[in-house]
């Protein structure tokens, strides 16, 4: 094996690793994110309940302010009539 073909089989043998551990640290990573949002959406769940909201309020309130916010997304003034008001 001459002096190329050993760079080469070292380099591929490097990357092999490098890629190795891309794809452990991308896994770690997906979990984390997975730990993340369960604490997230416990958090949400422990404050509703302490609210002594009822989950049918919660998702009616929600419901609600997404129809309000897609209102006042339909009825933003353009620049001339902003102007006039």
């Amino acid at each position: 094996m001459n002096s190329i073909e050993k760079r080469i089989e070292k380099l591929t043998q490097e990357k092999k690793k490098i890629d190795d551990n891309i794809s452990k640290l991308k896994k770690k990573s997906s979990e984390i994110s997975e730990q993340i949002k369960a604490l997230e959406n416990e958090k949400i769940v422990t404050a509703f309940r302490s609210s002594g909201f009822s989950m049918e309020d919660v998702i009616t309130t929600i419901s609600i302010m997404k129809s309000d916010d897609i209102k006042v997304q339909d009825n933003v003034p353009i620049k001339e009539e902003a102007k006039a008001q």
